[in-house]
Parts: structure tokens; sequence; C-alpha cells
């Protein structure tokens, strides 16, 4: 849900759906919107809605449009899986094998394995309370971003095979994978 009280769907197909309390509103490539595979959503500080997409970038809708972001403009890959707004008014996006992506609203900056993130293939993004960033992925655990360097946390016992699709924090602090 929104600021404005709407709550926004993502499809895999039928574009975007704004629900009101009362009726949906759908948006599709007819009104703009670039793919209708809807994976991500969330809203910046400003009241913008964000959307990944599968094959088709990022996407920002202002309320009136729809403009779209993709490898041509500088992000690394077009299949986003997750999107999250952090402290410091900067994007976060989730890709299927290049990593996570940062967007400052003017430049993308790509982190990798090489950089110290636990995976590539990154399923889900969420932010702390002490505005840490986590990082779930495919196969290579967890990896928290304190701004500076990424931690790596992996699961030594092999119940979960370190395939991290979701990250909660309680009310307590603590982080649940």
């Amino acid at each position: 849900q929104d600021s404005r009280g709407y709550l926004w769907l993502g499809t895999q197909g039928g574009g975007l759906a704004r629900y009101d309390g009362r009726s949906f509103k759908n948006y599709a490539a007819r009104e703009g919107l670039s793919g209708n595979y809807v994976s991500a959503l969330a809203e910046d500080s400003i009241g913008n809605i964000w959307m990944g997409t599968d094959g088709a970038g990022l996407v920002k809708y202002d309320g009136t449009r729809f403009t779209s972001f993709t490898q041509k403009d500088g992000l690394s890959a077009d299949n986003i899986l997750a999107v999250q707004a952090d402290k410091k008014g900067n994007l976060w996006l989730a890709t299927w094998g290049s990593g996570v992506i940062r967007y400052d609203g003017k430049v993308f900056t790509s982190f990798t394995e090489k950089d110290g993130l636990a995976g590539n293939e990154v399923w889900t993004i969420s932010t702390d309370t002490e505005g840490n960033l986590w990082f779930g992925t495919l196969g290579g655990g967890a990896s928290k971003y304190d701004g500076k360097t990424f931690t790596t946390i992996k699961e030594t016992k092999g119940q979960t095979r370190n395939h991290i699709q979701s990250i909660y924090q309680d009310r307590k602090g603590t982080i649940w994978f």
C-alpha cells in the first residue's frame, strides 16, 4: 500500500493494477507501461511508484506517466526481482544473475560477488531499522550491506541450501530468513 492508500499489484502478463478500496485501475502497454510482467514494486520518498519487470528493466510511475530504464540507460540487467528504497533516497534493485544495482537518481551502480555480495542471483531486498540493507540470494546465503561493506551469512548445516527468498525483521530486531 502506498502513502496515498492505494494498493498496487504487479502481475505476470497483465501489467499493473491499482486498487483504491472500491475498484481496480489497470495499466499495461497501452497506458505506457514498458513491460506487462511486473515482479516488484516500491514507493520512494516523494510518492513515485517504481516497478521491477521481467525483461523490461525498471519503470517509474509518477502518477501521470511511465518512464522506463533499461540496459541502454545503464542497468546491468533488465530482469528486476525486487526493488527497495533506502533511507538515503537510493533505490536498490535485485537482479537475476547480475547482483544488485543502486540507483541514486542519476547513476546506476552494480554490486556483484566481486564486491562481496553473497551471490549474483538475488531474490529479495530488505532494510532493517538501523538502515542496513539485506539481500537474499540463490545458494549464496544472505548479505548485509552497511553502506560500505558486505557481510555474508550462510547456513552451515545445509538445511536451507542457502536459498534466501524473504527477509523479515521482527519487533525485537531479529532478522529472519
